[in-house]
């Protein structure tokens, strides 16, 4: 299974006037890449003012609602994620009670310190000891070792977590250093792009060869072509596709650009899948 990245520049909430209509359009990309299972957002730097919060969404949004009043203070940025649809990734445990919790379930959770032990919060009905070294007040992945009433639980292993457990998110000060950095399949998305419908078999060839696909957004004003030309990248793109082929409307914003790429992309590589 291809692991799924996407980068998108600071400048992506800059098309909305307000705090509220920023964040709303923020928590929105959340949702369309949870769907999709993408692991990781690189913001990248493109004159844009937003990034920070962007980056604030999106975190707030991946975090298990039991978790977020313990890591987010109130704060004007966060004023409408009451309205925020939920993700209920895998990682967004339920409550459950401290008596059908079973050994080897994973939750997400923060460690705290109580006279002198470390403690899980695990959004139970009460802290869960921890067998891990682990600093106080970091956000780790906790696994259940014995059952009630005697719970304890440890620090997962990756290769323990089976689900879809989120994404993080980094910053890059440009969209031309993603491109020097990674060899994975970097895919670029544009309207000046070779016909993404023409190139499936190429595409998921390419995927194939691929742990990992990056794919890139330009912003509303500008372009991929254009963001690169300013940084004076001149190397040859490969993989620029647009999957908008006659699109009706004069622009497409990136939270839809998100949306409508990553369904078009996932279909392409699952196409023919078993066969």
């Amino acid at each position: 299974m291809q692991e799924f990245w996407i980068a998108i520049p600071d400048s992506a909430l800059s098309d909305s006037d307000t705090i509220e209509e920023k964040s709303r359009k923020a928590a929105f990309i959340a949702r369309s890449i949870s769907i999709f299972r993408v692991t990781r957002v690189i913001i990248y730097h493109e004159d844009g003012s937003d990034g920070k919060l962007l980056k604030l969404i999106l975190e707030f949004m991946n975090t298990p609602p039991y978790l977020r009043k313990k890591l987010y203070r109130r704060m004007p940025e966060l004023k409408a994620s009451g309205l925020f649809e939920p993700l209920k990734t895998p990682h967004h445990k339920p409550y459950k009670r401290l008596e059908d919790v079973k050994i080897g379930e994973i939750r997400q959770g923060i460690v705290v310190r109580r006279k002198g032990m470390l403690y899980a919060d695990l959004g139970l009905d009460r802290l869960i000891p921890l067998e891990s070294n682990v600093k106080e007040r970091t956000i780790i992945n906790a696994i259940i070792t014995s059952e009630y009433p005697n719970l304890r639980c440890r620090v997962a292993k990756d290769e323990e977590i089976k689900e879809y457990w989120g994404y993080d998110v980094i910053f890059y000060s440009k969209l031309s250093n993603i491109l020097e950095k990674f060899s994975d399949l970097i895919i670029l998305t544009s309207r000046k792009g070779k016909l993404a419908y023409k190139y499936e078999d190429l595409i998921r060839d390419e995927s194939k060869k691929n742990n990992r696909i990056i794919i890139v957004f330009g912003s509303t004003k500008k372009g991929i072509h254009e963001i690169l030309r300013k940084e004076g990248y001149s190397k040859r793109l490969k993989h620029v596709y647009n999957f908008f082929p006659e699109q009706g409307v004069e622009t497409i914003r990136l939270e839809e650009a998100i949306l409508g790429s990553l369904a078009i992309l996932n279909h392409i590589i699952h196409k023919n899948f078993n066969s």
